[in-house]
């Protein structure tokens, strides 16, 4: 681990970076980056959200160089594929560091996957799909909100000691935050983008139907409700065709 003011300004500088006013996906990315730098022993680093389909593998840093199974040092994808087919397995049979770390909302720890029993129905195949065998876990949460989980995969058993453990667990603090603000602004700008698009709709049927504004969004509302289709998309189609789909 390198001296621990250095470490500070590493975690400090990733920090700021995750802060950037970039989308969610892009902080989410910038943060797995960051772990697989800063965390020593880690081999992988990956980031699932919470959305409301349930936890999401949203991105996966490239693996180290030389990581067992990874041949392609730099390029994410064989790790990123293997990292989606083993959390896929914990969501299905309920069983594995992720879905443990949701469910305790603590820090989950293997030393050493190969001898997991806690996970016997999902361990092999990490070790088999990944070549991971030591793997911390922690939740991400913010505003007493969970957001997902931090996991961090190591190639060698134990490879992660208490110093590390630690980083991890304050590590994944910066990450909840950068998260969340992220994807508060996502969702104002959504919610804009949203109300613009409204507006746009509406001046079209009061222009094409003679409505006043008052009618024209009643009928948009009603439209909405008859289609069963979201109000967004509704005013998408009405912008695009210039009318209501069923007039």
């Amino acid at each position: 681990m390198m001296p621990p003011d250095a470490l500070r300004r590493a975690v400090a500088d990733a920090a700021q970076d995750m802060q950037a006013g970039r989308g969610r996906a892009e902080t989410v990315q910038v943060a797995a980056d960051a772990v697989r730098h800063l965390v020593p022993g880690c081999d992988i680093a990956a980031i699932s959200v919470l959305t409301r389909d349930g936890l999401d593998n949203v991105v996966c840093s490239p693996p180290s160089a030389g990581a067992p199974g990874h041949p392609e040092p730099g390029d994410g994808r064989s790790a990123r594929s293997g990292v989606q087919l083993v959390d896929d397995l914990q969501y299905e049979i309920r069983q594995g560091p992720c879905h443990e770390a949701m469910t305790v909302l603590e820090t989950v720890h293997s030393p050493d996957m190969a001898a997991e029993e806690r996970w016997a129905g999902w361990a092999p195949t990490a070790v088999r799909e990944l070549g991971m065998h030591s793997v911390v876990s922690h939740p991400l949460r913010s505003g007493g909100k969970v957001l997902g989980v931090l996991k961090v995969y190591g190639a060698r058993t134990a490879a992660f000691g208490s110093d590390d453990i630690e980083l991890v667990a304050t590590f994944a603090a910066h990450v909840s935050v950068a998260i969340a603000a992220a994807t508060q602004v996502e969702q104002l700008g959504d919610a804009l983008d949203t109300r613009t698009l409204i507006g746009q709709a509406t001046g079209l049927l009061m222009a094409t139907y003679d409505l006043p504004a008052d009618a024209a969004f009643a009928a948009l509302a009603r439209t909405s409700q008859t289609t069963n289709t979201k109000l967004r998309d509704l005013a998408a189609e009405v912008v695009r065709t210039r009318r209501l789909p069923d007039a």
